[in-house]
């Protein structure tokens, strides 16, 4: 038997999760950004399709 918890008690459990997932979804991409920067002299980054390749992957022929 499962027990329902009132909504409002529900979206206060969950109110402070998405904040840390929010918080979260910021630091991390700077972090890590930060760190390739200071670590290495150049950085290059590559706009890939990936629909494309994936889309295309089965048409080439291996050697």
């Amino acid at each position: 038997m499962t027990v329902r918890v009132p909504r409002t008690a529900a979206r206060r459990r969950v109110t402070p999760l998405h904040h840390e997932v929010t918080v979260r979804h910021g630091t991390v991409p700077h972090a890590l950004t930060e760190q390739l920067t200071t670590r290495f002299a150049d950085v290059a980054i590559e706009d890939l399709d990936v629909a494309g390749v994936t889309r295309t992957a089965g048409s080439c022929r291996s050697p």
